[in-house]
Order: structure tokens, then C-alpha cells, then sequence
């Protein structure tokens, strides 16, 4: 589970599920798939971008998705490099081909054409995980360390 960041900019709850062919995103509490959003073929991943500090963040680059990049954070930031490696080796095994791993301080991804900027911010323990908006092209995950 994790908090996912809009194209507006606002964080929201979900549940995600990684098949041999798809990622589904569940909608919190009732993990219920959103009917007008179907599962992301992994055919469309180009990519995936990690936070260099450890934070949960996650961008998935998408190739011919309109709406833009997938970004989301985990609440068990352990998951991530699980996510990575499970996600790279489905798309080399299936598909044979490699995707594009980038590990930085601040993350790009796009929105409906868009380019945007994401940082992370950690904070005290007792602090819940979330995106702010920054400014219009740029959010910061806060997260709990």
C-alpha cells in the first residue's frame, strides 16, 4: 500500500499489485479497482526512478500513456528495491528487454505532456506519509524516517 500523487498534485491511498502483465491500482479502503483506469500493461513501462536518499518515492515512466508517468510512494519503504527487482526482471524475462533504472536526489516525470520535479523530505517518525505540492511543476514526498 501507499500514497499516490495525481496530476493535480494531491496525494491519494492505494493498494497495488504487480502481475506478470500488469500493475493494478487498487483504491483504499475497499481495494477496489477504479473502473475507468484499467490495469497499466507493464508493455508501457520505459523506466523506473528511485530516490539516491532511501525515501519510498517511485516513478514509473510510461511510453504512449497520455496521462503521463506513474508516481506513488510505498509505506514499507523496505518494498522498493523489491518492487524494482521484481518489476525489472517480469519485463526482461517477458518482454526481453531492459528498462531504464535512474537513481537521483530529485526525480523528473511527466504529466499530460508536462514535465515535473519531485524531492523528498524526511521527517520525524511520527509524521505520515504524503505528498506536498510545491509550486506547480514541483511536490515533495514527505516521509517518515
Amino acid at each position: 500500500t501507499g500514497e499516490k500523487l495525481g496530476r493535480n498534485m494531491k496525494a491519494s491511498s492505494r493498494a497495488y499489485i504487480l502481475s506478470e502483465t500488469s500493475l493494478y491500482r487498487l483504491e483504499l479502503p475497499e481495494f477496489v479497482m477504479n473502473k475507468k483506469k484499467p490495469p497499466l500493461s507493464l508493455q508501457t513501462v520505459a523506466g523506473i526512478s528511485l530516490f539516491k536518499s532511501g525515501a519510498p518515492g517511485v516513478v514509473i515512466h510510461l511510453k504512449d500513456n497520455p496521462e503521463g508517468d506513474m508516481v506513488f510512494a510505498l509505506n514499507d519503504g523496505r518494498r522498493v528495491a523489491e518492487l524494482l527487482s521484481t518489476l525489472y526482471s517480469i519485463i526482461l524475462r517477458k518482454q526481453g528487454r531492459k528498462i531504464k533504472v535512474t537513481v537521483a536526489t530529485e526525480l523528473t516525470y511527466a504529466v499530460e505532456g508536462k514535465n515535473r520535479t519531485l524531492d523528498a523530505e524526511a521527517a520525524a517518525s511520527d509524521t505520515q506519509l504524503t505528498f506536498k505540492k510545491v509550486s506547480a511543476t514541483k511536490a515533495t514526498l514527505v516521509w517518515p524516517q
